[in-house]
């Protein structure tokens, strides 16, 4: 096994290219990498960088009725030095309401549209910022969720590169590259071909250079990846694509479908039956690409729909509401013998009072008053707190046996990609590479700045001082 610091110099030399991506690493590369890895370690510690530092994770818990025990799992809370900060324990409210996500794919006549930029939200209004009226059978086309189940997130990248990664939040665990909804160039881009993407380290790789001020824009799942891409190639005999995997009950207006790069309108460009879809009209050449975005299982689903009267207002068909707006309430922290002493005649209330976190060694057994818990069909109610633990220092011990370090996942990644552009000149990489690793470690930087990982919802304290 690799110790901490080999661990990450392994990482790194594998992002400067010097090793592929799926070799192992010869002893004497990593022997002479490490030289430099142990100063720059050592550069680290003395900025306190990676010193004993107190982190900080944020938890939400949904209550749902006659919810009163939850067990904390041990991978989001560490036995060792963990502790409840009792001011941040509350209840948070959220209430449904009508108001739409701004996370939606947005075209006029095929060309993207930027959120906030060509186009504002008003409740389920979308109002599109240009001077002048679109001409009365303009195609505005909108792929938005149909349900409070939002599920998908929308990020525009316009910096250039190769690189893309998703955060904020991170992409479910468990999705693949056919999950994606990647845009770029005025067409959609392909997985293998043009693109690939890592669910370890949650990146999206081109496999050209993206210009910078071209937007690309990648759509994807951040609590269930119950949408999937696939590319069809029309063979000029038939119009019929058939969807393999696709959720039952789907219309043909909950996929997303675009032939060389234009948009389709599920209301006249094609029907859907049976798991087939049939572009109507002429039959298209041979060699014509037709990309099909489709849902998988029956959870959170998208709608298509154009608009065409032209003007700047358009009004979404509301099928059901949105939640958006947020409350925050105190609740008080116990301990033993106060939870247990409380008296049980009294009449459950419907909203929990007190809560009590019993430690059970390697786990947390969350106890919550009263009992029963009103859950509202026009609310959620949640359960919120904070906690703190101490990470340790990155190992540079050779006889350590771990494969991965406690340090939160911006300064890992910002460690490593420090390491690399250091280890780019000393292998004497291409100007072109230099220049690209640099990019990337002032992206580092500036996510490390912020202080959090918003993976986790983590805060960490850098110039805490050591753990006694």
């Amino acid at each position: 096994m690799l110790n901490g610091r080999d661990y990450l110099t392994k990482k790194a030399l594998r992002q400067t290219g010097v090793l592929g991506a799926g070799a192992d690493p010869e002893q004497e590369i990593l022997d002479e990498s490490n030289e430099i890895a142990a100063l720059h370690v050592a550069a680290l510690q003395s900025r306190e960088k990676l010193k004993w530092m107190r982190v900080e994770n944020e938890y939400t818990i949904k209550l749902n009725k006659n919810h009163y025990q939850e067990t904390l799992p041990s991978r989001a809370l560490p036995s060792d030095f963990f502790r409840v900060l009792p001011e941040t324990v509350k209840l948070m409210t959220e209430t449904i309401s009508t108001t739409y996500y701004s996370d939606i794919l947005g075209f006029v006549e095929s060309a993207l549209q930027r959120n906030g930029t060509d186009f504002t939200f008003d409740a389920e209004t979308m109002t599109a910022t240009t001077d002048e009226d679109f001409a009365a059978g303009t195609a505005v086309d909108w792929f938005y969720p149909k349900s409070s189940d939002v599920n998908y997130k929308r990020l525009l990248f316009d910096e250039g590169g190769t690189e893309f990664d998703l955060d904020d939040p991170y992409p479910y665990d468990g999705t693949a590259g056919e999950n994606l909804l990647v845009y770029y160039g005025g067409s959609i881009q392909k997985e293998t071909t043009h693109f690939t993407y890592d669910d370890t380290t949650k990146k999206v790789t081109t496999t050209f250079t993206a210009v910078a001020g071209v937007p690309l824009v990648v759509f994807y799942p951040v609590t269930e990846a119950n949408y999937k891409m696939i590319r069809f190639t029309a063979t000029g005999a038939s119009n019929a694509f058939t969807l393999t995997g696709v959720a039952d009950g789907t219309l043909a207006e909950n996929a997303f479908v675009a032939i060389e790069g234009s948009i389709q309108d599920p209301a006249s460009h094609y029907t859907y039956v049976g798991g087939d879809i049939t572009i109507t009209g002429v039959l298209l050449p041979a060699g014509a690409k037709v990309d099909i975005f489709f849902p998988t299982t029956a959870g959170a689903i998208y709608k298509m729909q154009r608009f065409s009267t032209g003007g700047t207002t358009y009004t979404f068909i509301v099928e059901s509401t949105h939640y958006s707006s947020r409350s925050q309430s105190p609740i008080d922290v116990v301990g033993h013998k106060k939870y247990f002493s409380r008296d049980l005649s009294k009449a459950r209330q419907s909203t929990p009072t007190m809560v009590y976190f019993q430690s059970d060694h390697d786990s947390y057994t969350l106890h919550i008053w009263p009992e029963v818990i009103e859950v509202q069909e026009t609310k959620n109610v949640y359960l919120c707190f904070t906690y703190e633990r101490y990470i340790g220092d990155l190992s540079t011990d050779a006889t350590a046996s771990t494969t991965s370090i406690s340090i939160p996942k911006q300064l890992e990644e910002n460690y490593v990609d420090e390491l690399a552009y250091k280890l780019s000149f000393f292998y004497g990489l291409s100007t072109e590479r230099q220049l690209s690793l640099e990019r990337k470690l002032k992206r580092s930087n500036k996510k490390a700045a912020l202080g959090s990982d918003r993976n986790v919802g983590t805060r960490f304290h850098p110039k805490m001082p050591a753990r006694k």
